[in-house]
């Protein structure tokens, strides 16, 4: 979302020279706010974390509904308008707000309001419930995580460490089958992408099963398990893991198959 962003204040600039600014914050915001806001679906006043994209761009008069928003941008600004739209229709998604500050010359400034979680604190004074959060790392080895998309590289990674678990990364189902030759004796199983470029998660799982035939490995994908493992009946699969997931989930997978 917020990469969309980016890339259309970007094209705003155009060939000119110009400036890209990011930050971040939480406010509160009133009801009489959020509906001054180009989409506002009812939301209620509370706490909102805020993304903000700034660019000195052409700009644009003030702006009083969607439809002139989604309009201009296509029209005038943005030659594509695409990534523009995604985000507000990922914003509505998310049950939250897009603002916009805009002057003609001057560029414009987009907020986008998610509404905040509220924290919950758990607090335990008995020594079998500090036990159970220290079994959180009950991970011993290395995993190879295999993704053409970095930041789920980045994220899974993040989650297996706190896990107790060492990783490796690969790129795609070429560099996963370089990578677990090399390191076979440590790896102890394998998180892979089903839909990756030069070779795909069907192909890899093949290639690593003649390395080992033993190899656990757990296919990932944002299709439902059913159609994503279609390709691998009776072939072994250790576990399905379908994205977005979340850290106890990926837990209670690795958990499974390694303990």
């Amino acid at each position: 979302m917020v990469l969309n962003l980016i890339t259309n204040v970007n094209e705003a600039i155009g060939e000119k020279s110009g400036v890209i600014s990011f930050g971040s914050g939480v406010m509160h915001a009133d009801v009489a706010y959020l509906n001054s806001s180009l989409i506002c679906d009812q939301l209620k006043r509370g706490r909102y974390v805020y993304p903000e994209v700034s660019g000195t761009g052409c700009g644009m008069d003030a702006v009083t509904s969607e439809k002139d928003i989604r309009s201009f941008l296509y029209n005038q600004i943005y030659r594509s308008g695409l990534g523009m739209s995604a985000v507000l229709d990922i914003v509505r998604g998310h049950h939250g707000a897009l603002r916009m500050y805009s002057e003609p010359g001057e560029g414009a400034t987009f907020n986008m309001l998610l509404q905040a979680l509220e924290s919950v604190a758990v607090v335990s004074d008995t020594v079998d419930d500090v036990t159970h959060a220290d079994d959180a790392r009950f991970g011993e080895g290395v995993i190879l995580v295999v993704d053409d998309e970095e930041t789920i590289r980045e994220i899974a990674t993040m989650m297996l460490g706190d896990m107790g678990f060492g990783t490796l990364t690969a790129i795609d189902g070429r560099d996963a089958v370089d990578v677990y030759r090399q390191h076979a004796a440590d790896i102890v199983a394998v998180l892979l992408d089903m839909t990756m470029p030069k070779m795909d998660g069907s192909e890899c799982f093949r290639e690593l099963r003649r390395i080992n035939p033993g190899v656990k490995v757990v296919l990932s994908s944002g299709y439902n398990e059913e159609e994503a493992t279609s390709r691998f009946t009776d072939k072994g699969l250790a576990g399905f893991l379908q994205k977005p997931y979340s850290p106890d989930r990926l837990r209670e997978i690795m958990a499974g198959i390694l303990t």
